[in-house]
């Protein structure tokens, strides 16, 4: 199947994003531990 630029394109944008957005849910899900812990922390 061939495929046009554009859409080549398109995919690579959508890989892309995908990729930030895992990279986001990691910062996120390490974040959240850091605030975890911090409270711990805190309460002693």
């Amino acid at each position: 199947m061939k495929r046009t630029e554009a859409q080549l394109a398109i995919y690579e944008q959508q890989l892309v994003n995908d990729k930030d957005n895992k990279d986001l849910k990691k910062k996120i899900e390490r974040a959240k531990k850091v605030v975890e812990n911090t409270k711990k922390n805190l309460k002693g």
